[in-house]
């Protein structure tokens, strides 16, 4: 195989996919302009469907912004303000909660200090605070205020198949997109509550 340039798109991938065993893999690089680099290894493409796993997260965190910004959510407020039986810790703000600094550890028990501990429930709970005070279903709020206004970017909302299990898709996960979704991306890009969307999605 020809040898890439490190410093290429291309070679950036393909490194990183042999690091870690990975056959295939797409990334693209996006600026406020949109898509204007991509790179590719083995059959997977920009417009092979993925499961997002975490990356959700971002859908989650740029929809608490979104009410936060129309001042129906203050982030600084603690969560149980919001929620009551949140089981976080009684001082741990919106802001915390996203941080994954609620007290919250990966098993759901609580901790007694806000020392960051990684956790998808505090993104379960960030996902019930927005239907909450949108009074819509988390999905719907979705595809009313984020999906449906970014040309309606290919996501798919349903059960993942992992290791032969099925699981629906939480408040939190849809499950499936494309990585040339040059709008989503493109706006992900613009807002500061989807900066942190990766823009590379191996295929395994």
């Amino acid at each position: 195989m020809k040898t890439m340039d490190p410093n290429t798109v291309q070679g950036i991938l393909e490194q990183g996919l042999h690091a870690i065993g990975c056959p295939t893999g797409a990334a693209v690089v996006v600026t406020s302009q949109g898509i204007v680099d991509s790179a590719t290894v083995g059959d997977m493409n920009s417009e092979t469907p993925v499961v997002i796993g975490s990356t959700s997260k971002s859908l989650t965190g740029l929809a608490v912004t979104q009410l936060a910004d129309q001042g129906l959510i203050d982030v600084q407020q603690p969560l149980t303000h919001y929620l009551p039986n949140a089981h976080v810790l009684p001082d741990a703000t919106v802001h915390d909660v996203a941080r994954h600094c609620s007290g919250l550890r990966s098993d759901s028990t609580c901790a007694r200090t806000k020392k960051f501990r990684y956790s998808n429930r505090n993104y379960n709970l960030l996902g019930e605070l927005v239907e909450k005070i949108s009074g819509l279903p988390f999905m719907e709020y979705v595809q009313r205020n984020i999906i449906d206004l970014q040309h309606h970017t290919p996501v798919i909302f349903g059960h993942v198949a992992f290791l032969g299990h099925y699981f629906p898709a939480t408040p939190l996960r849809p499950v499936c997109t494309i990585l040339d979704s040059t709008a989503f991306w493109r706006y992900c890009h613009e807002h500061p509550g989807c900066s942190t969307l990766p823009a590379v999605l191996p295929g395994w």
